[in-house]
């Protein structure tokens, strides 16, 4: 496959400054919600250069790198996923999530996970490969989708109701000092909103059997975030862990 070519694309809401040429690297100052910072834009298509950029994120020298087809405007879907590996059903999210939103649409990649190892700089190598050239794929260190949000600030979240689960869920939030799990809960929920972003939830099997936004608990706050997708519009019972 031809190795997808990298490009600078300006999101939502930030404001440009100068870039700077660092060998193959791009570097571009932007101000996201108020405050000046960078991210790296690979110039380069090969391997080496993404992964080069992959260092340019875990050593916190950029946000996120985006690899792919340039776009004048900002994203109006962010895709985030582990996409191991991408398949069908991911492609047919994508295609529905534009056709109610309108495009463009990133793909993203989060280096670390919530309840996942952190992948190494082969891993997101090879499964940004998978992608090709009229893809956008953004490659972050967001592990959850309050620090997405501020990085695509405006920005709609195509995602099933598992990971709404997760999101509204205070097992996936580590109390600190006088805050329970509920108010880091609470606090990332609102931060969301904050953000100008939404979810556009997508259903899921949940134990055999497919649900959507509608068949799960989920905090009152996050539910006014969602907009589901009707089974009519996406019914794919196909994931990447039956792939694997």
């Amino acid at each position: 496959m031809r190795p997808p070519r990298c490009n600078k694309i300006l999101p939502q809401n930030l404001s440009c400054g100068k870039a700077l040429i660092e060998g193959n690297l791009k570097r571009s100052n932007y101000l996201i919600m108020g405050q000046e910072t960078f991210f790296i834009v690979a110039t380069n298509p090969m391997n080496n250069q993404i992964k080069n950029s992959v260092q340019q994120v875990v050593s916190g020298k950029t946000p996120f790198v985006l690899v792919g087809k340039e776009h004048v405007d900002p994203p109006r879907v962010v895709f985030p996923g582990s996409f191991n590996p991408l398949h069908a059903g991911h492609r047919t999210i994508a295609s529905v999530a534009e056709k109610i939103i309108g495009g463009p649409l990133f793909y993203e990649i989060s280096i670390d996970n919530v309840d996942k190892p952190s992948l190494s700089t082969a891993d997101v190598v090879r499964r940004v490969n998978q992608f090709d050239a009229n893809d956008t794929v953004a490659i972050t260190q967001s592990v959850t989708f309050n620090k997405k949000a501020i990085l695509f600030p405006g920005a709609i979240f195509a995602v099933g109701i598992d990971t709404l689960k997760r999101i509204g869920d205070t097992r996936y939030y580590d109390a600190s000092g006088e805050e329970s799990a509920e108010k880091r809960m609470q606090l990332a929920i609102d931060q969301i909103a904050h953000t100008g972003c939404r979810m556009l939830a997508f259903g899921r099997k949940i134990d055999h059997v497919f649900c959507n936004l509608e068949d799960i608990s989920i905090p009152a706050a996050l539910r006014q975030l969602c907009q589901t997708v009707p089974e009519s519009l996406f019914r794919e019972d196909i994931s990447s862990s039956e792939l694997r």
